[in-house]
């Protein structure tokens, strides 16, 4: 895992043209496996979240008669393990939307001492793959719910959840997202990985220095994303106010890093360090046009 990214997503500055055609690798891998006459979708779940998201999220399956895991409970906010200390932390004190403050302590976190978002809580004018950190109103402020820097607490965009032939489950949307928008946050079971026991490495993001999600069997349906070595989804920390970059807690939070059509798969950068164990060798299914060919 690198020191400097969110652990699974270290994908760097990618040339525009190769971000776009990833889009159109991935809608050609959908066709080839879909064949030329579409299947009516087997639908398995009319709603993953069983209501607890504002948008239903379907989950289809025209592959096989594989269903979602049985274990598996669907969760909008992490779940911190009892042995965590508390991570709650005092957030700025303003009154109302913090784009109108200048004081406002969230945005003095900012070397410019600007919010990233624009009025449709977005990132317009930034690069999403060069954004790491973002400073984020939180349950610990004093601002509005509507308040223009908390940006990343609803799901937005119509998702669903589907079967593939060759990478398992996978997550894809069903309305186009603009580049900058945001997707959705990394959700799981919140630990210390030197207490808190084994885990499935496949699943597993960083938090900050000492802390990892794990959304295997509690999570929402960014569980569901597979890799891609040209990923249309970038992830970046949401800080809280007045936490250490590197110590504090972090949430992971996904941005559309291109424009992405309707229909297409949400992908991301596992961010498997380049190191290979000596004869293990895992070979990488996302067949798009700057693949590497292995995850590790």
């Amino acid at each position: 895992k690198e020191d400097s990214e969110v652990a699974r997503v270290g994908i760097k500055n990618s040339v525009s043209s190769v971000l776009s055609s990833n889009a159109e690798a991935n809608s050609s891998l959908d066709r080839k496996e879909k064949g030329t006459q579409q299947p009516v979708p087997r639908i398995i779940m009319d709603d993953i979240s069983c209501g607890k998201e504002p948008i239903p999220i379907r989950v289809v399956n025209t592959v096989d008669s594989e269903t979602i895991p049985g274990n598996f409970t669907y969760i909008t906010k992490n779940d911190l393990h009892p042995d965590l200390p508390d991570l709650s932390c005092p957030g700025c004190s303003c009154e109302g939307d913090c784009h109108k403050n200048l004081n406002c302590e969230c945005r003095q976190r900012y070397m410019d001492k600007k919010f990233l978002f624009d009025n449709n809580c977005a990132l317009p004018d930034v690069n999403v793959n060069e954004v790491e950190f973002m400073y984020e109103c939180h349950e610990g402020c004093s601002c509005s719910s509507k308040c223009g820097n908390r940006v990343t607490t609803k799901l937005k965009h119509k998702l669903e959840v589907y079967r593939t032939r060759f990478k398992g489950w996978a997550l894809r949307t069903l309305e186009d997202i603009e580049q900058g928008s945001f997707v959705l946050e990394y959700i799981g079971k919140v630990f210390d990985p030197r207490s808190a026991g084994e885990h499935d490495y496949c699943y597993l993001f960083k938090a900050g220095e000492d802390l990892e999600i794990d959304p295997k069997q509690k999570g929402n349906a960014a569980r569901f994303m597979n890799h891609s070595c040209t990923p249309n989804l970038r992830g970046i920390q949401s800080i809280q106010t007045k936490r250490d970059e590197r110590h504090g807690y972090h949430r992971i939070v996904f941005f559309a890093n291109q424009n992405i059509p309707k229909n297409q798969e949400l992908t991301i950068c596992y961010g498997y360090p380049k190191q290979r164990e000596p004869n293990v060798c895992l070979p990488c299914r996302c067949y798009s046009p700057g693949c590497h060919q292995t995850l590790f």
